[in-house]
């Protein structure tokens, strides 16, 4: 310690201890100038924080129901607002105004994400976001509401909902799948195969599969769609056997006015014949019988005189009889075209013979249906009724009986034919000219083991009636039949087949009578026709030739 200082100290404590007062004037500029230098900046200090305080309260009353300044929710600025606000306008932001974008082909479907169900998390985002700078002492509430500016949006992908949005252009996505079908071509006559194409539906699976990442990105997403097959692809086995009945050469031959009419039917004809149909999931052929009797219904008109003559043909029987020979594959169908009752003009050449083979009715029916004529007789120019042609057909013909009996008088012939197939061929004698057989078209209308003629007083075995030569009602009936045997059981006429011998029956060999006995059913046609040539034999040379038989002569 100085010398002075130490003079002063001893002074004041002097001073103080003897209350002497110090004469000398106390220093007091200087120490009021330090103590200002500490109190300002302790006092700015204090005025700062309390302002700091005061704007901070100020600050947090101000936003206790708001999110704070800056902040964001993905790409949307939620500042000042408060969590409700903010939640709607990001809301509105994402669900409202983005676009999801279907790409289909060139077509371009929008949809906001709300229709589609897409969903933001906006009560979870508007939650972090206000939490942002509220824990914690106030320097890591700043320093959190400094780092942490934006928060990250979340979504939700409801595809009940985005199902629903396809749902609603799912036709406009949508072909039918053709099936295949079966097309009749009638001016080529032929059956087209109309090939089967796919069809097309949209695949909602599929095509939400990448939907909801695809919108993250705004890219647009494509439609998928998938192939719908058709039911039914191959209809070749209708077509095949549509094209077998209308192309396959197929000739109708009609018998009228003593003989056959070939008429060939084309494939555009035959188209109203058949049908193709869809059953039980398939195309189908199908024969057309109305189609059928309508054509056959038209062909008498086509006949020469057959209007005249009232010409017809069995409807039922002919459609019937035609299917079957296209089932049987034969190349035509031989038919009985009938003359109705109808009038005829007596000419001057005219018999009741001539008559009778003209129109294939026996003398007895002409005369039947014309009561008095055989008494009187008739003159040229007279008008009479020629019965029914059916009335010596009277038994239906089965349809699946294709067989006919074919007997050529001047060749003393019989041809048994089973539709195109020739089953026997036979030498035959006929009636004399005096009891000649009737030509025309007739029937086997019963089967007799052996019958019996009572007049000529012979067995004649393997009887075929074929029609009545008498009265309606009189069984005075004409056949064919096996060589007549006598009650010795001697043979007629054995040596003279090939040549006229009978009274106007039909007889054949015994061999080839057996075979036409099992051969022929009731209702098969006999068609008889030609000329009975010159016979050695007459009525009186049979009787005592018979006669002398039967006395073992």
């Amino acid at each position: 310690m100085s010398r002075d200082i130490a003079r002063e100290y001893n002074q004041a404590d002097m001073a103080d201890r003897f209350g002497i007062a110090n004469q000398r004037p106390a220093r007091t500029g200087r120490r009021g100038c330090a103590r200002w230098l500490i109190l300002a900046p302790l006092s700015l200090i204090a005025l700062l924080a309390v302002s700091v305080v005061a704007a901070w309260l100020l600050f947090e009353r101000e936003y206790a129901t708001r999110i704070y300044p800056g902040i964001v929710i993905g790409n949307v600025e939620v500042g000042n607002l408060t969590p409700a606000e903010a939640a709607s306008r990001v809301q509105r932001r994402y669900e409202a105004q983005n676009l999801v974008t279907f790409q289909f082909g060139e077509d371009k479907w929008f949809a906001p994400w709300r229709e589609i169900g897409i969903r933001v998390r906006a009560d979870e985002a508007t939650r972090q976001a206000f939490n942002i700078g509220r824990a914690g002492r106030p320097d890591q509430r700043l320093q959190d509401w400094q780092n942490r500016q934006s928060v990250a949006v979340a979504f939700t992908f409801d595809t009940q909902a985005a199902r629903g949005f396809l749902q609603s252009y799912k036709a406009d996505v949508h072909i039918a799948p053709r099936d295949a079908r079966v097309e009749i071509d009638a001016e080529q006559g032929l059956a087209v195969a109309v090939p089967a194409t796919p069809g097309r539906e949209l695949d909602i699976d599929a095509t939400l599969r990448n939907v909801f990442a695809l919108a993250m990105t705004q890219q647009p997403a494509p439609v998928i769609t998938r192939e719908i097959a058709p039911a039914i692809t191959d209809v070749s086995g209708a077509v095949n056997q549509l094209n077998d009945w209308l192309q396959r050469p197929f000739d109708l031959h009609l018998w009228w006015a003593g003989g056959w009419i070939t008429r060939p039917v084309t494939p555009q004809e035959r188209v109203r014949w058949v049908r193709a149909e869809r059953d039980a999931g398939q195309w189908v052929a199908r024969w057309d019988a109305e189609g059928v009797r309508a054509f056959v219904a038209g062909l008498p008109a086509e006949l020469p005189g057959g209007a005249e003559a009232r010409a017809e043909l069995r409807l039922d029987e002919a459609a019937d009889m035609i299917h079957v020979a296209f089932q049987r594959r034969e190349p035509g169908l031989w038919l009985i075209a009938l003359h109705g009752e109808h009038r005829h003009i007596i000419q001057p050449a005219d018999t009741f013979e001539s008559l009778g083979d003209r129109f294939g009715i026996p003398v007895a029916r002409l005369l039947s249906a014309n009561p008095g004529i055989w008494q009187a007789g008739f003159s040229v120019g007279q008008s009479i009724t020629i019965p029914h042609q059916g009335i010596m057909m009277p038994l239906p013909i089965t349809p699946t009986n294709l067989k006919r009996i074919e007997i050529d008088l001047t060749a003393q012939t019989l041809w048994a034919w089973d539709g195109a197939t020739l089953a026997l061929s036979a030498t035959i004698s006929s009636g004399i000219p005096k009891w000649r057989t009737l030509t025309g078209v007739f029937q086997v209308l019963e089967r007799v083991d052996e019958a019996y003629n009572k007049l000529a007083r012979v067995k004649m075995p393997n009887w075929l009636s074929i029609y009545d030569i008498g009265e309606p009602g009189e069984s005075l009936t004409n056949g064919i039949h096996a060589l007549p045997v006598l009650s010795g059981g001697r043979r007629l006429w054995a040596g003279h087949l090939g040549t006229p011998v009978s009274f106007g029956c039909v007889v054949l060999g015994i061999e080839d009578s057996d075979f036409i006995y099992r051969w022929a059913e009731p209702g098969t046609p006999v068609l008889i026709y030609g000329k009975t040539p010159p016979s050695p034999f007459t009525y009186d040379d049979l009787i005592e030739a018979q006669q002398k038989a039967g006395a073992g002569q």
